[in-house]
């Protein structure tokens, strides 16, 4: 959605957004050098200096809070990206679950205000105009987009054996989400939401670039063994979160 001008950042529920994902941008002023403290983020974290990840994590439940180290050049743009990964009704308080960011990050104490947020609900495929960047090796969360010609239509699954953590729209239509840490590296695409002729694809890919961009289709679902949970780009050169104790969901409600 269009971007919103707040001083201090919302969750997803005060701007009325139920699921998908949320950014949070702020213009960096002068140089900055410092830990930075998020008080409450839900779910999957990114933190990105122009547009390249310096750190990512995912939350524990009981455990919200991360600090990451931040060394930045005046006019640096940093951007906050939070996927809210979905909700449980037990045994955590749904008043201190709201998904984004709650409380305003600081550096080194010192609250940063003064962020342009948007909502991304991914309840459509992203826009035609959408930027896409320089073409080059991504350091972020990014966009593909690719065409396929079908003679005929026919039940689909699509492997994304290829892929690590995201989004699939084929034709506008929102396929689901895939995480290469699951059994099935497939989704399932209905003939009703395909073309005779031309269709298109787009994925988000909120992991690091695959090897090859490809999604291929198949009759039948990709299955492949359950990989242990790891930060999706910590092992390169981006930084882990690293979780706060003592910061959780447990006790009142929100004041």
């Amino acid at each position: 959605g269009k971007p919103v001008a707040s001083a201090q950042v919302q969750p997803m529920e005060d701007l009325d957004q139920a699921y998908g994902l949320i950014l949070y941008r702020k213009k960096l002023a002068s140089a900055v050098k410092g830990s930075l403290f998020l008080p409450a983020a839900r779910d999957y974290v990114f933190v990105m200096l122009d547009g390249k990840v310096i750190a990512d994590g995912l939350t524990d439940p009981k455990r919200p809070s991360f600090t990451v180290d931040v060394n930045a050049p005046a006019g640096s743009t940093l951007d906050i990206l939070v996927e809210n990964m979905g909700r449980t009704s037990s045994p955590f308080d749904q008043r201190n679950s709201r998904k984004g960011l709650e409380g305003n990050p600081t550096l080194d104490g010192v609250a940063l205000k003064d962020w342009q947020i948007s909502t991304m609900p991914l309840t459509e495929g992203p826009l035609a105009t959408t930027h896409t960047g320089p073409v080059g090796i991504p350091t972020g969360p990014t966009l593909y987009r690719g065409s396929f010609t079908l003679p005929a239509k026919g039940e689909t699954y699509l492997n994304l054996q290829e892929w690590t953590f995201g989004v699939v729209w084929v034709n506008g239509h929102n396929l689901g989400r895939f995480w290469n840490v699951g059994a099935s590296h497939s989704l399932y695409l209905p003939s009703t939401w395909q073309k005779t002729g031309r269709n298109d694809i787009t994925v988000l890919e909120l992991g690091p670039p695959p090897r090859t961009a490809q999604v291929k289709g198949e009759t039948e679902m990709a299955i492949a063994p359950v990989k242990p949970f790891r930060p999706l780009w910590s092992s390169g050169p981006a930084q882990q979160l690293r979780h706060v104790e003592g910061q959780g969901d447990e006790g009142g409600g929100l004041q």
